[in-house]
């Protein structure tokens, strides 16, 4: 799967730093396979997953404490974009 294409709108720059400070904090893992065209793989860390489950619960919590009518908004961080 092509990440760019998967996340639309994002730079290759961008995404670049995006994906090596993921890396830096442990959360995924890099792969380069040296095969023509050159390849790179990127997998979710044993942290990441926790995380995943801590933010989950997270948002039950939120869910419960803090109902909210309105429909949330997801706003892109660098672009300001709405995404949902």
């Amino acid at each position: 799967m092509d990440i760019q294409k998967v996340v639309r709108g994002i730079n290759s720059r961008t995404l670049s730093k995006k994906l090596h400070d993921l890396e830096a904090e442990g959360l995924i893992e890099k792969q380069n396979y040296k095969e023509f065209p050159p390849r790179t793989e990127y997998s979710v860390t044993k942290k990441a997953k926790d995380l995943k489950a801590a933010i989950a619960g997270l948002k039950q919590w939120a869910g419960k404490y803090c109902p909210c009518d309105k429909q949330q908004l997801i706003v892109h961080n660098t672009t300001d974009k709405i995404i949902k």
